[in-house]
């Protein structure tokens, strides 16, 4: 799907994360072109009670290994009430 819309789409996270309250959540994370910028994205998954959650992090391709590290913490910190 997403190479359909991306030709240029390439995967480039595909892990699991622990989150504080003990349950697993995924991360996903591509690089692609849009609207002519090259962009680098991150993105939480978890699913509770057949819900799912994203939060995604997002950012130019060059600058994503900064931001990486950044992004990671703050997923980490997720939490569902």
């Amino acid at each position: 799907m997403l190479q359909a819309t991306f030709p240029d789409y390439r995967s480039t996270i595909d892990e699991p994360i622990s989150l504080p309250s003990g349950r697993q959540g995924w991360l996903l994370g591509g690089a692609y072109t849009l609207k002519g910028a090259k962009v680098q994205t991150i993105q939480l998954e978890v699913v509770e009670h057949q819900i799912a959650y994203a939060v995604v992090g997002m950012t130019s391709e060059a600058v994503f290994d900064k931001f990486d590290p950044v992004f990671r913490s703050a997923f980490s910190t997720f939490t569902l009430q």
